[in-house]
């Protein structure tokens, strides 16, 4: 017949534990390794579309204004004067 002390079950308790545990990790881990590939193939989906979709938009932007142009003055944030009037709202004329 097996007889066991008080501490052969402590230590076979603080085994099962440590061994719990890493299985826990081990399983946490893979689950984590699982979705951060989902998510990279999900961004990697997401940042296409937005490339084509600025494609299609600058399908249809305006040309870019005159390099040699003149700066505005006192306006540093803005690099090239309007090249065409500016109305916005029903109140204003052209």
């Amino acid at each position: 017949m097996f007889r066991f002390t008080i501490r052969d079950v402590l230590w076979l308790t603080a085994l099962a534990a440590v061994l719990v545990a890493w299985w826990l990790d081990r399983r946490q881990l893979a689950v984590d390794y699982t979705d951060y590939h989902r998510l990279k193939v999900e961004e990697e989906a997401t940042n296409r579309r937005i490339h084509q979709f600025l494609d299609q938009v600058n399908q249809f932007a305006a040309p870019e204004p005159d390099a040699k142009a003149e700066p505005v003055p006192g306006d540093e944030g803005y690099r090239f004067p309007p090249t065409y009037p500016l109305h916005y709202g029903p109140s204003a004329s052209p």
